[in-house]
């Protein structure tokens, strides 16, 4: 005799399943399922590394050994950005076939990313090295058109890559003269930190003037140590200050984890005498232009597949968990909500019940191995 009616399991998506990785205000790059699907994107031939000058961060040769480790081969001292990172950023802030701006290219990566996931990419780089060096990339992984990469000074973003509107810019500048990519008088990371602030703060204006009314940006960007000093320039609060005069609200900031590496062994030498932290994080900001919550519903859904596979959108077309809230239930609700939150949202947008909890520092002072010190941070 059954006594009760009992529902058959459903499926409830994780995190993971819904959004790449979890939307928290920590992205730890070191978790099993960031490093999967990093491999992922690296599997099908992403190659960032090219056309930038080796060591950029000017390790020392006896640090490059160390970062070797046992393996006999020396670690490649530059920067290259996160094919995951890049990717939710796509994916939780622009709409699918949106246009991105990038004012500072840099590598394919951002580039490749876009395209594999159906954004329209513009970016502008200096360096025409780089520029052909991803336009090769882009022709190995079979990216036909290529994404579009300008050689050009970002002082004339606006003028290069326009006209807009574009429907999200996500970019990481240089880090002031942490890394110096050329000898070239108009590469930013050959000035001075006030004449670097004054330039970067006019290219970010220009950038966000091409943005859509109500888009969203995102920057990686973290601290630098000055040259004289030693003590931080506050690289991120000047570029937090810059998006806001450029007019857009500062909408949301994670710290990106980076893996330690070396990190242990030079905090060990250098913190005794100095006590400044070995840097293992990086600082993702989120601005918006015009109305944050028009800017998510020109997002849309947040759409997740396996890089291979066929899409997959989760939302109200989708049967409901258990655990969703009805939109009606939900807009009467102050936990699940945020204080402007009403009942006309898109049902997509229905919140699930509170079930979760929810780089570069190059030191002045050589006697601390300062080249080793914090820059790692930058490599991600």
């Amino acid at each position: 005799m059954q006594l009760f009616d009992v529902a058959p399991l459903t499926h409830v998506p994780s995190l993971q399943d819904r959004f790449v990785v979890p939307p928290f205000t920590v992205l730890d790059t070191k978790q099993s399922y960031w490093q999967e699907r990093r491999n992922e994107w690296l599997r099908w031939g992403i190659r960032s590394e090219l056309g930038r000058a080796e060591n950029l961060l000017n390790f020392s040769y006896a640090t490059q050994l160390q970062r070797a480790g046992n393996t006999g081969a020396m670690r490649d001292s530059t920067s290259i950005f996160d094919p995951v990172l890049c990717e939710i950023a796509y994916r939780w802030f622009s709409p699918p076939g949106g246009r991105v701006l990038d004012p500072f290219a840099g590598g394919s990566v951002r580039g490749l990313v876009a395209h594999r996931l159906g954004r329209r990419y513009t970016g502008v780089d200096l360096s025409a090295e780089q520029v052909a060096a991803n336009l090769a990339n882009a022709a190995e992984v079979g990216c036909d058109p290529p994404p579009r990469w300008i050689v050009g000074d970002s002082r004339h973003v606006a003028e290069l890559a326009g006209p807009g509107p574009f429907d999200v810019l996500l970019t990481c500048p240089p880090y002031a003269y942490l890394e110096q990519y050329s000898a070239d008088p108009a590469d930013l990371s050959t000035l001075d930190y006030p004449e670097f602030l004054a330039e970067y703060r006019a290219i970010l204006a220009a950038a966000c003037g091409l943005l859509a009314a109500d888009a969203f940006a995102v920057l990686v960007v973290s601290e630098v140590r000055s040259k004289k000093t030693g003590d931080y320039l506050g690289f991120v609060p000047d570029t937090i200050a810059a998006m806001r005069a450029a007019g857009l609200v500062f909408h949301n900031e994670a710290i990106l984890v980076n893996s330690a590496g070396s990190l242990p062994i030079r905090a060990a030498r250098n913190f005794p005498p100095t006590r400044r932290l070995g840097r293992m994080h990086q600082n993702v900001l989120v601005f918006a232009k015009g109305s944050p919550r028009a800017a998510a519903d020109a997002c849309g859904p947040v759409v997740v597949d396996a890089l291979g596979w066929d899409a997959v959108e989760l939302d109200a077309a989708l049967e409901p968990p258990p655990l969703l809230i009805p939109v009606a239930a939900a807009a009467g609700s102050s936990a699940d909500l945020e204080p402007d939150d009403d009942a006309d949202v898109p049902a997509w947008r229905t919140p699930l019940p509170m079930m979760y909890a929810e780089p570069g520092v190059a030191d002045p002072d050589p006697s601390w191995d300062a080249d080793a010190d914090d820059a790692e941070l930058r490599l991600f």
